[in-house]
């Protein structure tokens, strides 16, 4: 039995009702780190990098006990097509945000409100403290709170009417003329997903939604790129690749930096060293004890290709290698 399904008996000791009581304190802060994702299942645990909940939003049908490694291909990597096509474009994202590769490391249980992911009495303090502010504050003030502030922002007074509109359900999506029985079905009639068309599947989780964000050019995808120099500064190669979903800063310095020990190995490079301007990442890949929540798998599987090559990973401030 999983002790975080343990439940407190009518006879059970203080200290076992002590236990019992705290677990709620961890069930606000656990989610899983993915790794060969056997473990995780992708609609009942929490796994999503997303603040309070980590859980994956809509219900799709799918297996009740589906594990996260049903979404990676042989290689281990995301399978991107089959992502995008079950869930929607916020969770397909978060998904794919997630480090993930032929790794040998298996999923484990972390704190999420700790830099390294392990819990400590300071941070589950703070998070009791949070809940016990949440219990004596209404969720009226908030909201008042909330509205004020919206409507001291600097934007055009036509940007505040539309939030205004989509948070009170004013705008004529069919889930809303259905229930005024204007329309006849709330299903969306853009696409052939087969949701109800209510605000949040409108702006961001109807495909043609989504194409139509795509073509404003707010924002691209992520490129990973490195050089490969010989003992004189000379290129050898280069290469530049895609990345799909949102990333951290970090993690992307380190997949970066795992991409430069991998095409080293492949390319049959007796000695070489990996070159980085992120003092972080390479603190973390250096310092053996410590590590990082969200890219913990990232640095066990550099340390790892590290330890079994002749490569070695190094800061340099002045980083000339961006330069071919």
């Amino acid at each position: 039995m999983d002790v975080l399904d343990v439940k407190c008996g009518s006879k059970a000791s203080f200290v076992w009702r002590s236990l019992v009581w705290g677990k709620k304190i961890t069930q606000k802060g656990y989610c899983w780190r993915i790794g060969q994702g056997e473990k995780v299942r992708v609609l009942e645990d929490l796994f999503l990098p997303r603040s309070v909940t980590f859980q994956v939003y809509d219900k799709l049908v799918m297996p009740d006990q589906m594990r996260v490694v049903d979404l990676k291909n042989s290689d281990g990597t995301w399978n991107i097509n089959f992502i995008r096509g079950m869930f929607n474009s916020v969770d397909a994202d978060l998904i794919l945000s997630i480090p993930s590769g032929d790794w040998e490391m298996e999923d484990t249980i972390l704190w999420h409100y700790s830099h390294n992911g392990e819990y400590s009495v300071k941070s589950g303090y703070r998070v009791a403290a949070a809940l016990r502010e949440e219990l004596h504050h209404s969720n009226v003030v908030d909201s008042e709170r909330w509205w004020t502030e919206m409507w001291r922002l600097k934007v055009p007074p036509k940007v505040k009417h539309f939030v205004w509109k989509v948070c009170h359900s004013w705008l004529p999506t069919y889930a809303v003329l259905s229930q005024h029985k204007v329309a006849f079905s709330p299903l969306c009639r853009c696409c052939s997903s087969g949701k109800n068309e209510d605000v949040g599947h409108m702006l961001w989780g109807c495909s043609p939604g989504v194409r139509v964000w795509k073509r404003c050019e707010l924002w691209s995808d992520i490129k990973k790129g490195l050089v490969t120099r010989n003992e004189n500064g000379q290129s050898i190669f280069a290469t530049v690749t895609p990345r799909s979903g949102a990333v951290t800063p970090l993690a992307a310095e380190l997949e970066a930096i795992l991409d430069g020990i991998s095409a080293g190995i492949q390319r049959g490079l007796m000695r070489f060293t990996v070159e980085s301007d992120c003092l972080q990442a390479i603190n973390l890949i250096e310092k053996v004890h410590e590590g990082c929540r969200d890219v913990n798998g990232l640095i066990f599987e550099i340390r790892k290709l590290l330890q079994s090559h002749n490569a070695f990973a190094r800061h340099d401030l002045q980083f000339p290698c961006n330069d071919v």
